[in-house]
């Protein structure tokens, strides 16, 4: 899930030695849950960022997500940022434009010695984002996370970066950040700051980070037993509530969506304590068959919907093995509709799914282990994105 993020081949070169080449589906359960605890981990020497959930691949996915019939790209944003995996000998985020592919910025930290932190972007909305840059050190046999700060940046009518610009309330310390999100209108961001160790099991939990970027105000909600950390963080249209999926300590231990629940919190500015927190959904509601496997999540700004990742148990009756792209029902886990589905043969490398501010638009990245694929769903098909090959892609959004 987004609170779980997907990262892992170049992860575990770093952190833990050369994967297997066949992951089986039991060892991708194992990990979904285990990417955010070492995503950081790589960052390591080179200022590395994290690698992509790998879910092993056999055998070639036929048709993996083709679009076909007249490609209408109208009311899609025109640009988009993509950060890629440290080993893709390319910059390590660029703004690129959705209808030709061309690069047309290159953003960078201006706090010296800082990367841009994974999944480290939040789009405002009028091709405004934010951006998480963070400096990490070794501390005895770990790394650590010495500093956070935010920076807004506007791109011109021409996709370039206009200046950056920190923001107020902004730099939040020693915390390892494992998220953001902003209004639609760039008054507010919401971060999840984790403990500052990287690359294990964290100890203590996590708190979201509420800021007004005009006044540099912070509300913190602090993380606790019942929601020991936090994923897919998600404003309402108004505002003034956050969504998001609270995640249990049971979850760093074993997959299970009973470990898992969209909750909310009504007046985002005030703080408090995450496990009071409104329970909206158990995410064990979600309508899915026995052995389904949900990775990222993307909550609605409306807050009646949420779209899945799921995959699907394979050894299910008539189910071959592939990926949907699903719409449930945020009241009732109910699912409404399945907006996109890739037919993934033996195997396939999971990436990502990611929205624009107003839900419409999602960015996928998956496919067979050959190279995954990278596109926007757009009714029932993927219109393909420029590089279509999305195995050197780590995240994107827009």
């Amino acid at each position: 899930m987004s609170g779980v993020e997907s990262r892992l081949r170049d992860l575990l070169e770093a952190a833990v030695g050369e994967p297997p080449h066949r992951v089986t589906i039991a060892a991708v359960r194992r990990r979904v849950i285990r990417r955010r605890v070492l995503e950081a981990a790589t960052v390591v020497a080179a200022a590395v960022v994290v690698a992509g959930i790998a879910v092993a691949a056999a055998a070639r996915a036929p048709g993996a997500g083709r679009a076909s019939g007249p490609v209408s790209h109208a009311g899609a944003p025109r640009y988009y940022v993509q950060q890629s995996f440290p080993a893709a000998r390319q910059p390590p985020a660029v703004v690129r434009a959705t209808v030709s592919g061309r690069v047309t910025a290159t953003p960078t930290c201006p706090w010296p010695k800082a990367n841009i932190a994974p999944q480290g972007f939040a789009s405002a909305g009028h091709q405004a984002f934010f951006m998480i840059c963070e400096r990490i050190a070794r501390q005895g046999k770990v790394f650590v996370v010495t500093g956070t700060r935010i920076y807004r940046l506007q791109l011109t009518g021409s996709g370039r970066v206009s200046g950056y610009s920190p923001v107020p309330g902004g730099a939040l310390g020693p915390h390892r950040p494992e998220g953001i999100t902003a209004t639609l209108d760039g008054s507010e961001v919401a971060v999840i700051a984790g403990p500052a160790t990287l690359g294990r099991l964290p100890s203590a939990p996590a708190d979201i980070v509420v800021i007004n970027t005009q006044t540099g105000a912070r509300a913190v909600w602090h993380g606790g037993a019942a929601v020991f950390s936090a994923g897919s963080l998600t404003f309402t249209t108004d505002g003034s509530a956050l969504e998001f999926i609270g995640i249990k300590r049971c979850a760093l231990v074993r997959i299970s969506l009973a470990c898992q629940q969209l909750r909310a919190v009504g007046h985002a500015t005030t703080g408090g304590q995450l496990d009071n927190s409104r329970l909206l959904l158990p995410l064990s509601a979600l309508k899915l068959q026995p052995g389904d496997q949900v990775n990222d999540v993307v909550l609605s700004p409306d807050g009646l919907t949420l779209t899945a990742a799921v995959i699907p148990n394979p050894k299910g009756p008539g189910r071959p093995s592939s990926i949907l792209v699903t719409e449930y029902s945020a009241a009732t886990g109910r699912q409404l509709r399945i907006l996109y589905q890739m037919h993934a043969g033996n195997g396939f490398f999971y990436r990502f799914l990611s929205s624009d501010p107003t839900g419409r638009y999602l960015i996928f990245n998956a496919g067979p282990a050959s190279g995954t694929v990278n596109g926007w769903i757009d009714h029932g098909r993927l219109i393909r994105l420029k590089p279509a090959d999305g195995s050197n892609v780590l995240y994107e959004t827009w």
